[in-house]
């Protein structure tokens, strides 16, 4: 407990700042998750969904990549952490309604996943690339 407490101290992370860290084994995924104060985090999660869970879950024996600071007023923020309470439950989707995609909402940065976008591009070329092939080969 006392390691978490010095992230948090250290990093001076406030409620509703954005926090980010590696998902996948090779680094190329990110996972992103909403402080909420006490030590808690709010993150959509694949299988569960948005809901809420301890700091040292969210790390999950990871580093801490970055912080995405949220920008707005102490009140604002308050707003902002009650409003990602309010999303518990919700229903994850990689590709409409990822992690990434929680924690910009909450920030009013919007619906979108620069990660998701990514994966749709790679598949559409991917797709694109086999069906060129497809029609030139013999």
């Amino acid at each position: 407990m006392q390691m978490i407490m010095n992230i948090i101290q250290m990093n001076n992370i406030k409620p509703g700042d954005g926090l980010v860290r590696s998902k996948s084994f090779l680094g190329l995924i990110d996972h992103y998750g909403l402080y909420v104060g006490q030590s808690k985090v709010i993150e959509n999660h694949p299988l569960h969904g948005v809901r809420l869970i301890t700091l040292a879950e969210f790390l999950d024996g990871r580093q801490l990549l970055r912080i995405k600071r949220y920008t707005g007023s102490e009140w604002s923020r308050s707003n902002a952490v009650n409003k990602a309470h309010r999303m518990i439950g919700t229903r994850y989707d990689v590709l409409d309604f990822n992690c990434e995609h929680f924690v910009n909402h909450i920030h009013n940065i919007g619906v979108k996943s620069n990660q998701a976008d990514v994966a749709r591009g790679l598949f559409f070329g991917v797709l694109a690339i086999g069906f060129i092939a497809a029609i030139s080969g013999d």
